[in-house]
């Protein structure tokens, strides 16, 4: 894990590393591996090679953030160049405070059409989906939703997940996984 103090607000920001979350497969060498990447902040990253079914989440005790704050949950990655399969169907994702607390679940899509194209699709509900955009340290982040973290919740934990295990079937390959950032939102 990595952590330091937001510049603009002096609230606590952490990156959670790839190795700390829990990837569905993730120690099955037919469907991810570890690599090692020089640009990354942690010794190695994940890499799907090919699944059908993602599922991809990461946890935090509320207490090691900074009270009274409205934080923010962002997928960190990248996309290999053989990537194939993560721009349909769209993916989920939520964030949850405390076992069967708030819960906030809306769609992204990891893997956006190429700069130009008009459409992007659009979610059930006839809305777009949340895209990736490109970090100032070269990486891609996608926001996976927010919560205000009240006195430091002390006994509450806050999880961030992305899932396509509902529609299975789709595979997918090439997706990088650095870590889930959490970080006031601005």
């Amino acid at each position: 894990m990595s952590a330091w103090l937001d510049r603009e607000t002096g609230a606590k920001s952490y990156m959670i590393a790839a190795r700390a979350m829990a990837i569905i497969w993730v120690d099955t060498p037919d469907y991810w591996r570890w690599i090692v990447r020089e640009d990354s902040r942690f010794s190695t990253c994940a890499e799907l090679l090919a699944v059908c079914w993602l599922d991809i989440s990461g946890c935090m005790p509320c207490r090691m953030l900074s009270g009274d704050t409205r934080y923010a949950a962002y997928l960190v990655f990248k996309m290999a160049d053989d990537c194939f399969g993560l721009d349909s169907p769209l993916q989920e994702a939520s964030v949850s405070v405390g076992e069967g607390g708030t819960s906030t679940a809306h769609w992204i899509r990891l893997q956006s059409y190429h700069v130009g194209d008009e459409e992007n699709g659009v979610t059930e509900e006839g809305a777009p989906p949340r895209l990736p955009h490109e970090r100032p340290d070269g990486w891609m982040e996608v926001e996976l939703g927010d919560w205000y973290n009240h006195g430091g919740d002390d006994d509450l934990v806050v999880r961030a997940s992305v899932k396509e295990a509902r529609f299975g079937g789709n595979w997918k390959k090439g997706l990088i996984v650095q870590g889930l950032e959490i970080r006031p939102k601005n």
